[in-house]
Parts: structure tokens; sequence; C-alpha cells
């Protein structure tokens, strides 16, 4: 027996595992030495050796076997270790081999002391503490955290996987550095290269003064080509004034045919001729060279576009079904207007008794074109028929005294306004329609501040109609008055609160005095 109390076997191995049977009487290992409490290994299992089965247990040390119930109390479970790369557990043998026991059962109590100072040091440690301190318990390579490692692979995975990112991070912080260094020494570089050989074209300064250069060339010649058109089309104004002037008065300026013939031709010294009327232009010598439009052609076209803007009025007339304001009975005529942004519209409508459209319309335009019916109308200061294109189409010029409804900013409360119209008549068979539209680039008559023009279009219709049950003739008239670039609204008189007033203040009275004198010439 040794100093433990144990029973020696006699077997010359003593310390170790011992081939021999061990006294089968002696320190039984049964159910009640107590190895088969929770958390111990059944001796019996399957895969265990059998004590009594070619193991000498004589001369083993139970004290310090993992064997001796008191002894296996004391010690604590066998330590996993994880090694590098993956983690593997020691074998029982080999834990218990080597795992230092206590020497007496006084130890027992410190041992259950320590186990909550164990279970304190199990608690995990966040990813960086184990990662920088190898001797952490949680750490990888920690022979104390090991089994803890083992038992949640969750934390040594975050542990990876934010020592991974660390490195991403500081490899992506090390690859910018680089960079901007790189960066850095390209400039400085180029900053040697530059200075060293300067290139023609490194600056914009050059092509930036080249392109003003141009620029400034192009607006001169911009500026030339303005000019120089207008001069032409003042020119080609003033042509077609003289050309006009030579049609209309072509012998104004011609010698005395009289005196051409009684000048004796055998006088040394003849007298000085008389001073022309006017001396005659100074005209170059390719002016009768120049293709140019004849005027006539352009009033044929402008009385066209007033008869069609006649027809259209009227249907409009017609049709004006619904009007802003109602009806006004003016001068025993039924009267209309409208007012918008762009035209101001007034519509009349009269019926003469006991007369044919064809009589009437025959009537009405030799008034209308009767310079000595135009001066009996107390508006009128003068009125001319400039030219005479056919029997159906005049070409006249009227001054009309027309009132300001306010004085403007001299006092005056009187203007006179200018009207150049191209008048036409047609027969359609049913009814006929006479048209007066405004001419608005006369060059023989240009715009003076004198008098004040209106781009303005008048139309009538005349056809048969009954009254009481007698033949008689409906007559229509309209008069428009377009705001466009023609009407000058910068001129007080344009405006459309002085145009519609002048509008009543002539038309419907001068309407109203040719229908009179139709009635009286039956």
């Amino acid at each position: 027996m040794d100093r433990y109390g144990n029973h020696l076997g006699g077997q010359h191995n003593q310390h170790g595992h011992h081939g021999g049977n061990p006294p089968l009487g002696h320190h039984a290992m049964g159910a009640s030495n107590g190895l088969n409490m929770s958390g111990l290994p059944q001796l019996n299992m399957g895969g265990m050796p059998s004590i009594g089965n070619g193991y000498d247990m004589g001369g083993y040390d139970h004290g310090n076997s993992y064997m001796n119930p008191t002894s296996y109390m004391n010690v604590p479970p066998p330590v996993m270790h994880s090694q590098s790369g993956g983690s593997g557990m020691q074998s029982l043998s080999s834990s218990a081999t080597h795992s230092p026991m206590p020497t007496t059962s006084s130890n027992a109590p410190k041992a259950s002391k320590a186990k909550p100072a164990a279970a304190a040091s199990r608690k995990r440690k966040t990813p960086s503490e184990t990662q920088s301190n190898p001797d952490a318990p949680d750490s990888p390579t920690s022979s104390k955290g090991g089994d803890e490692n083992s038992e949640d692979p969750k934390a040594r995975r975050r542990a990876q996987i934010a020592k991974a990112a660390r490195k991403h991070r500081q490899r992506q912080k090390d690859e910018l550095v680089a960079l901007r260094d790189k960066v850095k020494d390209l400039k400085e570089q180029i900053e040697v290269l530059q200075s060293s050989e300067p290139s023609e074209h490194d600056t914009e300064i050059g092509w930036k003064q080249e392109a003003e250069q141009h620029a400034e060339i192009r607006a001169r010649v911009d500026q030339e080509n303005e000019f120089l058109r207008k001069t032409l089309m003042e020119q080609m104004k003033f042509i077609q004034r003289l050309q006009d002037y030579f049609t209309k008065q072509p012998l104004l300026n011609a010698p005395s045919l009289n005196k051409m013939l009684t000048s004796s031709p055998s006088m040394g010294m003849s007298a000085p001729p008389a001073p022309a009327l006017m001396p005659p232009p100074t005209m170059p010598s390719s002016f009768f060279q120049l293709p140019t439009v004849s005027f006539r052609d352009t009033l044929q076209k402008v009385a066209d576009e007033g008869m069609q803007m006649c027809t259209e009025s009227i249907q409009y007339c017609q049709m004006f079904r619904a009007p802003q304001v109602p009806n006004i009975n003016y001068l025993g005529m039924t009267v209309q207007y409208e007012v918008t942004n762009d035209a101001i519209n007034v519509f009349s409508r009269l019926t003469i008794p006991h007369i044919n459209f064809v009589g009437a319309a025959d009537k009405i335009w030799d008034l209308y074109t009767s310079r000595q019916f135009h001066l009996d109308f107390p508006l009128t200061e003068s009125y001319e028929v400039l030219d005479t294109i056919d029997n159906d189409t005049k070409y006249t010029r009227t001054i009309l005294n027309l009132t300001l409804p306010n004085p403007d900013k001299n006092g005056n409360s009187k203007f006179k306004s200018e009207r150049l119209h191209i008048v036409k008549r047609r027969n359609v068979g049913n009814a006929v329609y006479i048209a007066s539209r405004s001419v608005n680039d006369d060059p023989s008559w240009p715009s003076t501040p004198s008098y004040v023009r209106r781009n303005m279009n008048i139309g009538m219709m005349l056809r048969d109609t009954m009254d009481e049950g007698r033949p008689a003739t409906e007559c229509m008239w309209c008069i428009k008055v377009i705001m466009d670039q023609f009407t000058d609204t910068s001129v007080v008189a344009n405006r459309q609160d002085t145009i519609l007033p002048n509008l009543f203040e002539v038309t419907p009275a001068f309407f109203k005095a040719m229908v009179e004198r139709v009635q009286q010439q039956q």
C-alpha cells in the first residue's frame, strides 16, 4: 500500500496502464463508485475497453487517475485545442495522461470556487480584442478559449470576416495613396515638359484671339451688307417713282414744239433756252434696263385680295347671330360691331325698295368713285382717282378730317386720315360685290407723319329681296380695320378706342348718303 492508501498490485509497472488484471475485489469499478454520474462516460459502453480483460490495474496510481471518483470531481473537463487552419480534439486518454492532477483532496473547495471565474472567463470578447490579443480566452490561438470557439463557430466566422474587411480597406487605402502619388508625379513631369518644350497650340489665347478677329470681320461685313441692301431698296423705290413720273407726265420738261419750228437756224447767237419747270434728274445709263414689275400688276393683286376678304366678311356678317353687343338701330340701319385684338369689324344692313340689285349696284359704283360726291361729304378734304385700270377697277386717294375722342398731348383734337384704296366691282349673277382694299406700299405715295394710315378693307354686297311683297334690294356693308404693322398703334389715332368711334363717325353716314342719292335718282 502506498502513502495514499492504495494497494499496489505487485506488478512491475507503477505508472501508466498495466498489462495484468487487477484484483477484482479491491476498488471494484461498479456503479457504486459513482462512475455512472451524469456527464461521465459509461465504461461498459461499446468501444471502451473492459476493466477486467487484459488491463492490470494493480500498480496504477489510483489517486492520480481519472478513474478515481474523488480525483475526477476536482479536475476540469478535457480541453479542446484549436489548431491553425482548423480545430481538433485530443483523445480522452491523452488529455487524462497530460492533465495536471490534484494531489490532495483539500483542493476541492478551491476548484469549486474557480468555477465562477472560469465561467466569467468564457464571456465572449469582441472580434477586435480576440484578434489583437492572442492570449485572450476567445482568441482562436489561445489555449484557454479554443473550446468556446468550437462551440460558437459564428463568432469565429465574424472575426474572420472582420479581419478580411480590415485587410481589404487597408489595401484600398494603400492603392489610393499610391495612385495619388503617381498622379502628382505625372503632373510634375507634364509641367517640366511644358516648361522645357512649349507647344505652339498649348494655350487657348491664340485661338480666342483668332476667333475674335473673325467675329469682328464678319460683323463688319454684315453691317456693310445691310447698308448696301437698304441703299438698293431706296434706289429701287426712287427709280419706280421716276418711272411713274415720266409715264404719267412724259412731256412736262420737253421744249415747246412751236418754238422749235419758229426758231431761225441762221441766227449766229441764239438766246438761251427758257428754264424748265424742274431740272431733268440724273439717271444711270442702265435705268431703262432694270427689270421692274409693273405697279398695275401689284394693284390687280391687291384688288383680288380685297374682293376675297369682302366675300368672307359678308358671309361672316350673315352668320353673325350672337354679337357681343345687341343690334343697334343707327340712322335707320341695323348695325353690329366686334372688337378683337387683331381686328375691328363693323357691319350694317339696309333695304332699298322698288329697285333691283343690278341697277342699284351701277348707281352705287358711280357714286363711290365720283370725286364730286366725295367732296360733298362733310368729312372729306380731298378725293382723286389716281389710276383707272379698267371699268371695274380704280385706284383712289382720299383725305378725311377725323376727330379724336380726347385731345392729344399737344392739345389737338383733329387729325387727317389718308386712304390709298384700290376699288373693284364684280357681278356674280345673283349679287354684286364691291370691295375697297388699302394699298400699303405705293412708292409714289410714301407714308408721312402728316397723315394717319390704317390697313382697311371695305366691302358691299347687293342682291334682290322682297319688301312688303314688292321687289327690293338688300344692301350689306362691312368694314374691317386690321391691327398689324401697317396700322401703327404707337400713334394715338390708331388706338382701338379711337378707331371704333371714327368708323361710326364716317361709315354709316357715308353709306346712308349713297342710299338716299340712289333713291332720289329712281
